[in-house]
């Protein structure tokens, strides 16, 4: 096995998708009544830096009014949207390069794959916390999931070019 702790982030990012191991669904579900929002923390933490493979949204209202769903990271349920916006956004490394919005708004039926190939996420071993807030009158029931792994730090000889081997090693 080659230790690949000290690689570059970006050269981690090129191994092939094997290297990155089993991934790991963290999900939620919640129904959100119009008189605010309602919140739940995943039951595990996160790897120092994640590897988000994917975001699924299931949202069903037969009234069809809209809500939002927003994805933060920390420790402890948000007492309040206050504390809540507070917290750190899931997809704050990607805001600010590829314009990926922190939140998503749903409706009367919304089923939304979102596949986000390998993006590299730093969480810092926080937790996911889920925001689900209705906007109207009315209520609805979003279920949300995120396809995870972790970074590797080490991976087997054969699985790295001897071009890169005369880079790295």
């Amino acid at each position: 096995m080659i230790d690949i702790r000290r690689w570059p982030l970006n050269d981690k990012m090129q191994l092939p998708d094997e290297a990155f191991g089993r991934r790991w669904v963290i999900g939620q579900s919640a129904p959100v009544a119009s008189d605010g929002c309602s919140y739940r923390l995943s039951n595990c933490s996160l790897p120092e830096w994640t590897v988000l493979w994917g975001l699924y949204l299931n949202a069903t209202d037969p009234t069809g009014n809209t809500g939002y769903i927003e994805y933060r990271l920390g420790d402890s349920l948000p007492a309040n949207l206050t504390e809540f916006r507070q917290l750190a956004p899931v997809f704050q490394t990607v805001l600010d390069h590829n314009n990926i919005e922190s939140s998503f708004r749903v409706g009367l039926v919304s089923n939304l794959p979102l596949i986000l190939y390998r993006l590299p996420i730093h969480t810092m071993g926080r937790r996911v916390v889920f925001g689900f807030c209705d906007a109207q009158a009315g209520s609805f029931i979003v279920s949300t999931y995120l396809v995870v792994s972790s970074i590797p730090t080490e991976v087997p000889e054969w699985m790295i070019s001897e071009e890169v081997k005369d880079r790295r090693l």
